[in-house]
């Protein structure tokens, strides 16, 4: 999907590129080399001190023993350096990124080269998800087996080298399968959009979506919508000046989906990444390396944008008609997290809302709900409205940005009420001539409730009367004037 936008800026980043931002931006994280120590790293096992300190979280690398896969940082150049291991793996990752949530964008810039010609066999990988304790994103493991990456994997991108033409193919992991301690039935497919070329470096953008709504991110004053569960990939050849490609699955279909991750015995997705969890690390590594020559050189750092994490309720719609002498308003939610109840507030200038009524939620659903609720007693004249949801904790969220306005039409001599939080009537009545009348309150059993004196102006009059404590429920308001009654109900 893609809409056009006027764009009023773009984040720039230190890669050299032009970087595309979420429709609603939350946090920035980027991290370069350059207060690192130059040096190389060839020791099998896991160092947090090699390179820098990011902004947040902890870097790691790690080269597997006798695999001749060193990884070179060059603090004055901005580079880190990853040889693939000709026996296990080179892996660079950062874990425990703060500030994170479901919905980020990771961009960064690489070249593939060799240091002898040519490179055989070399397959990179790059991901992006989530860190628990001791999983692959801060120990040694390679992305491999599903049990050595437990509900953690969201993006899983493989760069394979083609001997033929010395270019990389990009391809993305679909599914794996684990048929043994060690062991998996992995699906690398193969993605639309171009090769990646030696000696040519690339600006790599991944915009990942790993909450239950869809989410747009805007690039070339274009915006792009990303499916729930799914991720888009651009490429940029720098190097040549080339124009941004959007990677896609045969279709084409640019949403490409997370993996979905089986555990030994079968169980499909009981170790694939949870919806709505955090993607707060990421790693890149290179192996199958049968030569050394292969190299996965990164530029210039690494920058990580996060969107505002979804809402508890992703609101689709909120509207309103008039129907009869009332107005009926209907909304629906694709969505829902911790979801205790609605509010309705109405309004006569669209300014000062008050509480008209209240519709419990669904607490927590992924699938779309539709609501409705009924003012009996709309004001004369113009009525605005809109929605408040309280989530379980108390959290309140007011949808300035979905009011209705309704021309509720009240003839002459109608009059309006409705009930607020406060144990309080507002009432709306219009005179023709002005005269004395009065106003009762009664429950659906009769009993009067409240009977009190009113003065009237010619035109239209407001009043706000005290009530005794209502229960929640449907009650009828009574105006006398002379000879004239008029009644409408109202819920509290």
């Amino acid at each position: 999907m893609k809409k056009k936008i006027l764009l009023s800026s773009v984040l720039a980043l230190g890669i050299g590129f032009a970087q595309a931002q979420w429709e609603n931006p939350g946090s920035s994280w980027v991290y370069d080399f350059t207060s690192g120590t130059s040096g190389t790293y060839s020791t099998s096992a896991v160092s947090t001190t090699f390179m820098p300190a990011p902004p947040s979280g902890t870097p790691t690398v790690f080269v597997a023993s006798n695999s001749g896969g060193p990884i070179t940082l060059d603090a004055t150049a901005n580079t880190l350096n990853i040889v693939g291991g000709a026996s296990g793996v080179s892996k660079f990752t950062t874990y425990n990124i703060s500030g994170v949530t479901e919905i980020a964008s990771i961009a960064f810039s690489m070249t593939f080269g060799q240091t002898s010609a040519p490179a055989n066999n070399t397959a990179f990988v790059w991901s992006l998800g989530n860190y628990t304790t001791g999983n692959l994103y801060s120990n040694s493991n390679a992305v491999n087996v599903p049990s050595s990456s437990p509900n953690a994997l969201f993006v899983a991108l493989r760069w394979l080298y083609n001997l033929t033409n010395g270019s990389y193919t990009l391809q993305y992991r679909a599914s794996s399968t684990q048929t043994s301690a060690s062991a998996a039935t992995t699906t690398w497919s193969t993605l639309s959009g171009g090769t990646f070329l030696s000696n040519k470096k690339y600006a790599v953008e991944i915009y990942a979506n790993n909450s239950s709504v869809s989410k747009d991110y805007s690039k070339n004053s274009n915006m792009y919508t990303v499916a729930p569960g799914c991720y888009h990939i651009w490429a940029t050849n720098v190097t040549d000046a080339e124009n941004a490609k959007r990677y896609y699955i045969s279709g084409p279909t640019y949403d490409v989906p997370k993996p979905v991750e089986t555990s030994q015995g079968g169980t499909t997705g009981d170790l694939s990444i949870v919806a709505n969890t955090s993607l707060n690390s990421f790693l890149a590594q290179g192996s199958a390396n049968t030569s050394n020559y292969a190299n996965m050189l990164i530029d210039g750092g690494i920058t990580l944008n996060y969107n505002v994490s979804t809402l508890p309720v992703s609101l689709l719609s909120f509207n309103g008609k008039k129907q009869g002498d009332n107005v009926v308003l209907n909304w629906n939610t694709a969505s829902e997290q911790n979801n205790a109840y609605f509010e309705l507030l109405r309004s006569a200038d669209g300014k000062q809302f008050t509480a008209i009524g209240r519709k419990d939620g669904h607490n927590n659903s992924n699938t779309p709900q539709n609501y409705s609720f009924t003012d009996f007693s709309p004001l004369a004249g113009i009525n605005y409205y809109k929605l408040k949801q309280v989530d379980g904790d108390g959290r309140e969220t007011i949808y300035n940005d979905r009011v209705v306005a309704i021309e509720a039409g009240l003839n002459e001599n109608k009059f309006s009420v409705f009930a607020t939080a406060g144990n309080q009537l507002n009432a709306t009545v219009y005179s023709v001539n002005g005269s004395s009348a009065a106003i009762r309150v009664l429950n659906l059993s009769g009993q009067q409730l409240l009977n009190t004196s009113l003065q009237l102006k010619k035109g239209y009059n407001r009043f706000i009367l005290d009530l005794p404590v209502l229960q929640p429920g449907i009650y009828v308001a009574v105006l006398a004037d002379g000879s004239n009654k008029q009644s409408v109900k109202f819920v509290k």
